[in-house]
């Protein structure tokens, strides 16, 4: 487990999840290991444990290619969850 405070179990699929606070201050739910990003200009959104977004692909280990410049951030469990979408606001 990584550095992340509050783990819960996901209402819809059971699974672990932790919980980072965006820089706009909103909670956002992410899977609790973190992976390793490669940014690149349209990449998937990735979340850091400080609430900002990178943008690129998950990548290798950082201990395996120390000159990549990768960066420690979380996938949001929205992604991931197949009961995503009994979550996500739906705006009229």
């Amino acid at each position: 487990m990584t550095g992340l405070d509050r783990v819960a179990k996901c209402r819809g699929c059971g699974k672990e999840i932790a919980f980072i606070k965006t820089v706009k201050g909103k909670t956002q739910p992410v899977d609790p290991d973190p992976v390793w990003v490669k940014q690149c200009a349209g990449g998937k959104p990735y979340i850091r444990m400080d609430g900002n977004y990178v943008y690129g692909q998950i990548a290798g280990d950082a201990e395996d290619d120390p000159d990549a410049n990768l960066i420690k951030a979380y996938v949001s469990h929205f992604a991931t969850c197949e009961k995503a979408d009994d979550f996500r606001n739906r705006r009229k």
